[in-house]
């Protein structure tokens, strides 16, 4: 017993106390982390996770030992621990922090990288932001009131915000990576881990400069956005992105050149094909906008790029141009995209270098949907299970948004109007059963021409 109050003996408990207070309105306390520093690799960890949950009734001794409470802050501050939390879902106050984090996660990028996005991105946010360096990058902390909107919402508005800023870093040459964590649980599920920036340099100078954060709100929130997308310049974007891609490749791999082949079983001709870099060039804007604003991909690891949604416009309008696979419905089957981003994938590898994934095409069209830039005339498809042909989803993105392979045509830039402001829902694909089908209809040509 001597130890341990020896031990106590030079602890600010006022330290301990206020710091608590100050950061207990603004995380959700039974969603507290800490990081398993015992294995190989380590990471952080849920307090209370999923199996915590499911045993009922609770084991009362490990949820007070596991919310946000002063013994964790205590051997943060004093023992070093590293604590994380996720963003409150308040019911009648609805306030919570979230972090912005920057990071040096690829081999290439070094701490000059980390000071200069850094620079850029306090430049930027100012009072707004509570910031604190890592062992691998640099965080910055928002106090962030959403009361007239949901949860779900506010996380979607912060990552939009991580979105935009990203580019409009990139615009001022800032090469690290930024990333959006402390995001709020939703649907019974908790939010991403963000570490709190307690530690053993915690002192009151960094507590009085937390309190003093402002509270910003989420509407204000959105006005950033749209200012940061005036903002940004997209010729200094296309470099930066330039600048990363002749990082990213291994630096004794021999670039290949390829020139266009046979166009077989692709509804363009040799001319055409060879006009694809140049178009997709024209597209970059376009796919700027749709990365500001885009749907993650449902499978794990798959990330998406704007060279991503270039090549999706490309595609599509081929699919628009020469409803080659599909009927004069607009039918627009998936697998009929898949077959020409693979011939294009074939004919020129350096413009078409990423693998057909399923998910990251359904990102990209839900993306193109959520942002009021298709034409929908049927969400409902179905299929017969012995191969026969069924029917895909009629759409097709808007003229505006596509590109011409006709060269006798003005090349110059259509006009582009924009949904900006809040995200939309757009539709989804809808599985409906298949009817009857009548065998006559096989005997016909033109029921196989829509394969």
């Amino acid at each position: 017993m001597v130890m341990r109050r020896n031990y106590y003996k030079h602890h600010d408990k006022d330290l301990i106390e206020d710091t608590y207070l100050a950061f207990l309105p603004w995380l959700n306390i039974s969603g507290m982390g800490k990081l398993n520093s015992w294995v190989a690799q380590p990471h952080p960890y849920y307090l209370l996770d999923k199996d915590f949950w499911a045993n009922k009734p609770f084991n009362n001794c490990r949820y007070y030992a596991s919310i946000f409470n002063k013994t964790q802050v205590r051997r943060a501050i004093y023992d070093g621990e590293r604590l994380y939390y996720t963003g409150k879902q308040g019911r009648s106050l609805r306030q919570t922090i979230t972090t912005i984090d920057v990071d040096a996660h690829r081999p290439w990028q070094t701490a000059e990288h980390v000071a200069e996005t850094k620079k850029v991105l306090l430049d930027f946010l100012g009072k707004w932001a509570y910031p604190f360096d890592t062992n691998r990058g640099f965080h910055a902390i928002l106090k962030i009131d959403y009361s007239n909107s949901s949860a779900q919402e506010c996380n979607q508005v912060i990552s939009e915000l991580v979105d935009t800023l990203e580019l409009y870093i990139r615009s001022k040459g800032g090469l690290a990576d930024l990333e959006h964590k402390g995001t709020i649980g939703v649907n019974g599920k908790y939010g991403s881990l963000a570490r709190l920036p307690i530690n053993k340099d915690w002192s009151y100078a960094h507590l009085e400069r937390f309190n003093n954060v402002p509270v910003i709100k989420l509407e204000h929130i959105r006005y950033i956005i749209d200012t940061l997308n005036e903002r940004i310049n997209y010729d200094a974007v296309r470099e930066s992105e330039a600048l990363i891609d002749s990082f990213e490749k291994p630096r004794n791999q021999k670039i290949k050149t390829c020139r266009p082949g046979s166009t077989t079983q692709l509804p363009l001709s040799q001319e055409q094909v060879e006009m694809v870099p140049a178009l997709m060039q024209r597209l970059r804007n376009t796919a700027y906008y749709c990365m500001t604003y885009r749907q993650q991909p449902k499978q794990r690891d798959v990330k998406l790029t704007y060279k991503d949604f270039c090549q999706f416009l490309i595609v599509q309008s081929i699919i628009y141009q020469n409803q080659h696979g599909m009927n004069h419905e607009r039918e627009n089957p998936t697998e009929c995209a898949k077959a020409i981003w693979e011939r294009l994938r074939q004919l020129m590898p350096e413009e078409f270098n990423r693998a057909w994934n399923y998910s990251r095409y359904a990102a990209m069209r839900n993306t193109i949907a959520d942002r009021d830039m298709t034409v929908l005339i049927s969400e409902e498809y179905y299929f017969f299970e012995d191969g026969t042909p069924g029917k895909a989803m009629q759409w097709h993105i808007k003229e505006e948004f596509l590109v011409e392979f006709d060269e006798n045509k003005d090349s110059r830039e259509r006009t582009r109007i924009y949904a900006q402001g809040n995200v939309f829902t757009g539709w989804r694909p809808r599985l409906v059963g298949a009817p009857e089908l009548d065998d006559s209809l096989l005997n016909e040509p033109e029921y196989w021409m829509r394969l």
